[in-house]
């Protein structure tokens, strides 16, 4: 499925570092000055954003791809492969591919994450205005759950369990209004994340991998002169992965002066959830 669904975008798989081939949907906007990246987060893949990749792309130049082990991407069965530090790299080098004159990212969740640790790349390389606006969906303060027994099991006993803990999964990910079409389509995708990757995720997270890019972050636009780029803060009101109580607190520290757009009637992938809205968020936000 998450083949077919590629295909309707455009997607094709390029080697961005050494056996590290990614799935990548390129589109050419009226403005060509302009790109706009898609950064989704862990378990996800560059599809989630369809509805934005196409309200966008007759406007300006769209890039999203899919993280190593998501979507269209290889999928090796190396844990090493799939850290926090890989996935910068790897963030990086479609940046460094398909970046032009103005530079925006919208990023979701973990992506969200690993677009700060990105910008504080970009603050090391003395690059950070390259960057016009930030757009973090679902990002909070608070690092999502991720310890336990989830952890310590190994991967084949997870697969063997993924049928029993669906439902209370998709209670936290969705809201019980969204169209049970989606929802459906959307476990049918998910079902095929592999779970040692999943727990290598989830390592890095219980790591220090969200809190740390956060802090960085901080220290930087906090305690020096530099300049953040302007934010855009989404968030789905009923959020059960990371609540939007944890957005707020970042909005009241770190990100004090970015914009925020609570969406009613979501949780965890507005995006998806409430397409019109977010859309037009981002019309409000990138080109106003």
């Amino acid at each position: 499925m998450a083949e077919a669904e590629a295909q309707e975008l455009g997607a094709s798989r390029k080697l961005m570092r050494v056996d590290r081939e990614l799935g990548i949907v390129q589109r050419r906007g009226a403005y060509s000055d302009t790109t706009v990246f898609f950064v989704h987060g862990g378990g996800g893949r560059a599809g989630q954003f369809k509805h934005q990749i196409e309200h966008l792309a007759t406007k300006v130049n769209v890039i999203a791809f899919d993280f190593l082990g998501h979507g269209i991407s290889d999928c090796p069965n190396q844990r090493d492969m799939y850290t926090a530090e890989n996935h910068l790299f790897d963030l990086i080098a479609v940046y460094e591919r398909y970046k032009t004159t103005v530079n925006h990212i919208v990023a979701h969740c973990y992506g969200a994450i690993h677009t700060l640790r990105f910008v504080n790349w970009l603050y090391e390389q003395n690059r950070i205005k390259e960057i016009g606006k930030l757009v973090m969906i679902s990002l909070s303060v608070d690092a999502p759950a991720t310890g336990g027994i989830f952890l310590k099991l190994p991967a084949t006993i997870l697969e063997w369990t993924r049928p029993l803990i669906r439902s209370s999964v998709n209670a936290r990910v969705f809201h019980e209004k969204t169209d049970p079409a989606l929802i459906a389509y959307e476990n049918n995708i998910s079902k095929h994340n592999p779970m040692f990757m999943m727990q290598q995720i989830g390592r890095d997270i219980a790591d220090g991998s969200w809190t740390m890019p956060i802090q960085q972050v901080t220290d930087i636009f906090n305690g020096t002169d530099a300049s953040m780029p302007s934010v855009l803060l989404i968030h789905g009101v009923l959020d059960g992965i990371v609540p939007i109580e944890g957005m707020r607190k970042l909005n009241g520290n770190v990100l004090a002066e970015a914009r925020i757009c609570e969406v009613e009637d979501a949780a965890h992938l507005p995006m998806l959830e409430k397409p019109h809205e977010v859309n037009e968020a981002l019309d409000n936000f990138l080109f106003n």
